[in-house]
């Protein structure tokens, strides 16, 4: 002891870490392991708490051709407990003038991809994340990919015309 009372050592301030080098590395080391502590353990239930909130299928099937035969033989697959299915069409966002569908590649990359249910998928499971907005709420509605929402030049709530007429 250096002479001082008891109480006066354990009321004392604890140099600064500014004052010992060390002391200063073992804080920033010791901060820096419990963020990337923190950060691990939502990155590692990230995964899992989408499939979750989303409802995420086990298995996806996607038959080249989709017939009546094709269907019975998916829904009495051992464990199958739901089928949905995902027709799609491919469309354009421009003046629905009738042409052939080589032609159709051709009009400034403006081809795109339509998915669509009637019987839940994207709503009750394999359900998108969604990054602005909100999902489709009519059959007049559609949700689009970032990408498509920036080569048609559409934002939220824009109308774009379809050739049949209808907005989508």
């Amino acid at each position: 002891m250096d002479g001082r009372p008891l109480a006066q050592h354990s009321l004392a301030a604890p140099p600064l870490a500014g004052d010992d080098p060390d002391r200063a590395i073992v804080a920033a080391g010791t901060t820096g392991t419990a963020i990337a502590l923190s950060t691990a353990e939502r990155t590692a239930d990230a995964y899992d708490d989408y499939r979750r909130r989303s409802e995420v299928g086990d298995v996806v099937i996607n038959p080249d051709t989709n017939t009546a035969q094709i269907d019975e033989v998916i829904r009495t697959l051992p464990g199958v407990e739901r089928v949905t299915m995902d027709p799609y069409f491919v469309t354009t966002l421009d003046d629905g003038r009738p042409r052939p569908r080589a032609e159709v590649g051709y009009v400034g990359g403006s081809e795109i991809i339509v998915h669509g249910s009637s019987d839940g998928r994207y709503t009750e499971m394999d359900r998108p994340a969604v990054q602005s907005g909100r999902m489709p709420a009519n059959a007049i509605e559609a949700a689009i990919t970032v990408d498509t929402a920036v080569s048609q030049g559409l934002g939220i709530g824009d109308t774009a015309g379809s050739p049949s007429g209808s907005h989508v």
